[in-house]
């Protein structure tokens, strides 16, 4: 083939990416953001997540996405349940978006709380010595005072 030819092939193939990477922006089953690989060929195309090794066979009809179907699950085992199953590409994207937004909210989460802890701690100053020591004592561990 002339290379004029295969850079054609070649652009056509990245502005496919960019189409299936819109539903697949995140990873149904490990929500990691833009892990997905393809692997091009002229009559099966497959895409796969580099971060948890799942693997989707492509499923085009008239040059148009039609489905995903899951081959491979993910190393942990998630996904086994959809294995030979083929879906629509909103019903992959919906699995990745609501996966990414419930680990974004345990993040939050966390470290919201994390926050509120350090804010517990009050110092109070001895009156006696000056010394600050924590609210929670009864009396000033540097001199004895009570409070």
């Amino acid at each position: 083939m002339a290379s004029k030819e295969m850079k054609e092939i070649e652009e056509l193939y990245k502005k496919e990416e960019e189409r299936v990477k819109a539903y697949f922006r995140y990873c149904p089953f490990c929500y990691k953001e833009e892990s997905m690989s393809f692997e091009w060929g002229l009559r099966k195309s497959y895409m796969f997540c580099k971060d948890c090794g799942a693997k989707w066979y492509l499923h085009y009809s008239w040059g148009a996405l039609q489905g995903a179907q899951l081959i491979n699950a993910s190393v942990d085992g998630k996904g086994n349940e959809l294995l030979q199953k083929e879906h629509k590409p909103e019903f992959w994207q919906a699995m990745g978006l609501k996966g990414h937004k419930a680990l974004s909210s345990e993040k939050q989460e966390k470290v919201v709380k994390e926050r509120e802890v350090i804010r517990e701690i009050v110092k109070i100053r001895c009156p006696y010595c000056h010394k600050l020591y924590d609210e929670s004592q009864d009396k000033c561990p540097n001199c004895g005072a009570p409070r």
